[in-house]
């Protein structure tokens, strides 16, 4: 008969000869354990007297270290040092001397007394004449008592403005002269490109006596640099500036205003509508280049066609009326030898003679 399966399977038991083998090798390394036990605690107790040495020192360090803590904590502070300007006092300080002082050494300046300034000061401001030259130069005492030696460092103690900075000039007339014509001044033209007061007035010289001018009229002090313009003003046609009737600062403020060329108005239109009245309108019939700007026709300065027109009649026009009617004919000799209405006289403004605008209900061709 066969064994019947009944699914539980039999125990395996190890042979004694692996029981041995594993017996024997258990054995060594229990031996080689101990071994290497022994070996590293002879190791490590043989050093034990380096590192004993190594940690005595350790101690005088830290007694070192912490001995001067104590004293520093108990000192009081040091007061901070004086400041220097101990020696200030060997310079002195300046001190308000009088004009009278000033005069017994500048006495090309005697004049003074009887200048424009120095009146202002006393009748504006409430300071008399004896604070005149200081009010602008600053104490003088130091300086006087320099007695003219450069050497000495009190000599520059007061300002000297023939060599400073349109920056300073400005700063120290602006302690006055602080009005509406003046609000500008700061980032006007004439500061960014550091116009200095003393370019155009002299307080102590001047060459003409209301605005203290280092010329006799305003359009030479302005001639200085805008030598452009005075060429203009010399043309035929001309702003009556040669005659005396009216200056640059009738149309411009030179110490600045808001618009792009130091305008004393709003525009050009406006600016030159204080003289021009009639040509401001409003009209039935605007001229629309009028109406814009009157520098589309006219060189404010001057010129050599009439009415001061940057260019002559018809061409004028035709830089704009170039499409339609007559105004698109070609002006040439043949139109001049023949004496054609439209090219002499005032040519296109012999028909259209109200130019600016007119209020005729028929005026749409601003022929009345």
């Amino acid at each position: 008969m066969k064994p019947v399966d009944t699914g539980v399977k039999k125990r395996e038991t190890t042979p004694p000869v692996k029981v041995a083998f594993f017996l024997s090798l258990g054995i060594l390394a229990a031996a080689s354990t101990y071994l290497y036990a022994e070996v590293s605690t002879s190791t490590l107790t043989t050093p034990t007297p380096a590192v004993s040495t190594a940690t005595t020192p350790s101690v005088p360090v830290t007694s070192t270290v912490t001995a001067p803590s104590v004293p520093a904590a108990t000192t009081v502070p040091t007061p901070p040092p004086a400041p220097p300007a101990a020696a200030a006092p060997a310079a002195g300080t300046a001190e308000y001397i009088g004009a009278d002082t000033c005069i017994s050494c500048h006495q090309d300046k005697a004049a003074f007394h009887d200048a424009l300034h120095a009146r202002s000061f006393s009748q504006f401001k409430g300071i008399d004449f004896q604070h005149s030259c200081e009010t602008c130069h600053g104490p003088g005492s130091l300086h006087a008592a320099a007695a003219g030696d450069k050497s000495n460092p009190g000599f520059f103690t007061i300002k000297d403005f023939r060599g400073a900075s349109a920056q300073k000039v400005a700063e120290t007339c602006l302690q006055c002269h602080q009005d509406e014509n003046r609000i500008h001044w700061v980032g006007s033209v004439h500061e960014r490109r550091n116009v200095s007061c003393l370019a155009c007035h002299s307080v102590h010289q001047p060459k003409e006596e209301k605005l203290l001018l280092v010329r006799p009229r305003i359009e030479e002090v302005c001639a200085q640099c805008h030598q452009d313009i005075v060429a203009k003003i010399h043309r035929s046609a001309h702003m009556p500036i040669l005659e005396g009737k009216m200056d640059c600062t009738s149309c411009h403020n030179p110490h600045g205003s808001a618009t792009p060329k130091m305008l004393n108005q709003e525009s050009v239109t406006a600016t030159c509508y204080t003289c021009h009245a009639d040509k401001r309108g409003p009209f039935v019939w605007e001229h629309p280049p009028v109406r814009e700007d009157c520098l589309n026709c006219h060189d404010p300065h001057g010129s050599h066609n009439d009415h001061m027109l940057v260019a002559r009649e018809p061409f004028l026009c035709q830089r704009c009326h170039i499409g339609t009617r007559h105004t698109a004919d070609p002006y040439d000799q043949t139109s001049i030898n023949a004496g054609s209405s439209r090219m002499m006289g005032d040519s296109c403004t012999n028909c259209h003679s109200n130019i600016h605008g007119s209020n005729a209900a028929s005026g749409e061709l601003f022929q009345r």
